[in-house]
């Protein structure tokens, strides 16, 4: 795995970026901010942590559901322009019975031999998180992003060749955002970001039945629950994602934005008394 770097005042810059997420379409929060990125030259690692085997509804998917959702990434990490795929194939939903010591070791060998400026993971604090993975591994890769610079932690890395490594700046995403510092413009990038979306057709199926069966289950009678097939299914996610991105970018005044809580130059700036560029 080797980073790109680019020459900035006679400072080696790593233009190389990890996310770390727990399944395959949890990039989606940031698929355009991504695909700006590669567009830019940055080497994109995108990093599963899960096998995604409990995403499914329709039993005749539940012996080939991992194949298909790795299928599913892939495809959309090359529309993207992700330069990598990283797969660790834990249980889905089970994260929380990984030893914390387990993740955290394999979060700092992954940002050595990657060696990122920036890193994109759930927000761990954020409200109203109920799924267990987002929580578990935006806390273990937060963690991981300051202890994988200590000569101290893990040192057998230290004996394979691998050096300590401090990542610059995290975005962090949520369903239910806090604190949101930064919104970035993507008007360049929805089309690339709706496409890649839709490469995920086994989650499209899941998360529309599954938001049927809520509705249903508040006798909340809307037009979605009319609706029956992948096609329609595909095109109310066109219009749910495209919408909800114009509502960020007309927060600063663009046509398409995403929203991210953003730790990085800022602080740095002001206690060093340097501007944020």
């Amino acid at each position: 795995m080797r980073s790109s770097k680019s020459q900035s005042k006679g400072v080696n810059v790593k233009k190389t970026i990890l996310v770390a997420v727990a399944h395959g379409d949890d990039e989606t929060w940031a698929m355009g901010t991504l695909a700006k990125y590669a567009q830019n030259g940055y080497s994109i690692y995108l990093l599963i942590a899960t096998n995604g085997e409990k995403g499914w509804t329709d039993p005749k998917y539940k012996d080939n559901i991992v194949e298909i959702r790795k299928n599913e990434v892939r495809k959309a990490a090359n529309i993207l322009g992700i330069k990598e795929v990283i797969f660790w194939d834990y249980s889905d939903c089970e994260l929380v019975a990984v030893p914390v010591l387990e993740l955290k070791e394999k979060f700092i060998k992954i940002i050595r031999q990657t060696q990122p400026q920036i890193l994109f993971t759930w927000d761990p604090w954020a409200h109203y998180e109920s799924q267990p993975d987002h929580r578990v591994i935006g806390l273990a890769a937060c963690e991981a992003s300051w202890f994988s610079g200590f000569s101290s932690f893990y040192p057998q890395h230290l004996e394979e060749g691998l050096k300590p490594h401090v990542v610059g700046e995290i975005y962090y995403f949520a369903k239910y955002p806090i604190k949101v510092n930064k919104i970035i413009d993507i008007t360049s990038a929805i089309d690339k970001k709706i496409k890649a979306f839709c490469q995920y057709k086994s989650q499209i199926i899941l998360e529309t039945e599954l938001m049927k069966k809520k509705l249903i289950a508040n006798n909340m009678q809307v037009p979605l629950l009319k609706i029956e097939h992948l096609g329609q299914y595909i095109e109310f996610w066109q219009h749910r994602i495209k919408n909800e991105a114009a509502e960020i970018g007309k927060r600063i005044g663009v046509p398409f934005g995403e929203e991210f809580r953003y730790d990085g130059k800022g602080r740095l700036a002001d206690l060093f008394g340097t501007k944020n560029k």
